[in-house]
């Protein structure tokens, strides 16, 4: 699980500071290499080997669909769906936090390690390229 803490204006000019909850499981990232045309491994690898910007541009929101939700108080439950990515997607906390990882790509590096469970093969491969659009 990994907290992100983001600091943002709404759309009413508003600022706000919010916890947003990332996560993938085992049997999540077991689906998305089956989802993900080549698997995500593949994806990364070729990314990391191309320096392809639309396809990071494509990977980061990617990753976000699938591992972003809602943590239960209890922390007995973590609700995604489509619904609750999409909001977080249009919402100014997701922009703020699109640009920090562009700015800085090695942020996204410890995201996606954070989020991605450290067993599972996904991990061993080769990083994002630190630097996407310069």
């Amino acid at each position: 699980m990994y907290k992100k803490t983001i600091t943002c204006k709404n759309y009413d000019g508003v600022e706000v500071t919010k916890d947003y909850y990332f996560n993938l499981t085992k049997s999540e990232i077991i689906k998305m290499n089956y989802v993900v045309d080549g698997g995500l491994t593949k994806i990364i690898e070729n990314i990391a080997s191309t320096q392809n910007v639309k396809e990071i541009l494509e990977l980061f929101e990617l990753i976000i669909k699938y591992a972003y939700g809602i943590k239960s108080e209890d922390g007995n439950s973590f609700v995604k769906s489509e619904k609750i990515a999409d909001e977080f997607i249009h919402s100014m906390a997701y922009d703020t936090m699109f640009m920090e990882y562009i700015d800085e790509p090695d942020k996204f590096n410890e995201f996606l390690k954070s989020v991605i469970p450290s067993d599972m093969p996904v991990t061993s491969t080769a990083e994002v390229p630190t630097n996407p659009v310069a």
